[in-house]
């Protein structure tokens, strides 16, 4: 009796190999802080929070955060980006920019977003800091460990007001077993 190749020996060997690739390829583990990810203010006026996502079509994984704003009041709220900074382990880093902006005009001044009353803004936005540029697309690398965020700047009922929304996060090897 002849055995099939994929019977017996063969069919092992082939499932050793596939444990040992498996296993000698690098785990991650992401662990963050405040609330899992995510980062919250919650005034009388607004309510303001991000989160680190990955921007859509960009190659990096978590290389922006998604800023959700939403007003509670009856007046237009306006979000001063000339005034937002990237916060990075208590220092400023830098601004902002959007998907489609041109690298070479990252740091131009910005208008602003407004926000109209009783409606909500929802914008990925990516660290001037992490932008890199190659002759055919743009991307930003990785948001890196630590508390990490963005310090926000809003024009309500005509005053400035500030806030900071950070995020603790840590990439780590996985423990083998």
């Amino acid at each position: 009796m002849v055995s099939e190749p994929w019977e017996g020996g063969m069919l092992k060997l082939l499932g050793l190999c596939l444990v040992v690739l498996l296993s000698a390829c690098s785990n991650y583990c992401y662990n963050f802080g405040i609330d899992d990810n995510k980062a919250m203010a919650d005034t009388s006026n607004f309510r303001a929070s991000i989160e680190i996502v990955s921007g859509e079509g960009d190659v990096y994984p978590m290389n922006a955060y998604r800023l959700s704003i939403f007003n509670y009041t009856y007046e237009d709220i306006e979000v001063d980006w000339n005034k937002t900074y990237f916060i990075c382990n208590g220092k400023i880093k830098g601004k902002f920019m959007f998907r489609g902006d041109d690298f070479t005009k990252r740091n131009a001044p910005k208008a602003p977003s407004v926000i109209l009353p009783q409606e909500k803004l929802v914008k990925v936005i990516y660290p001037n800091a992490l932008a890199l540029c190659s002759p055919d697309c743009l991307n930003n690398s990785m948001i890196p460990d630590g508390e990490t965020g963005v310090d926000l700047t809003l024009n309500v009922d005509g005053y400035e007001v500030k806030t900071q929304l950070l995020i603790s996060k840590s990439t780590c090897k996985a423990e083998k077993k």
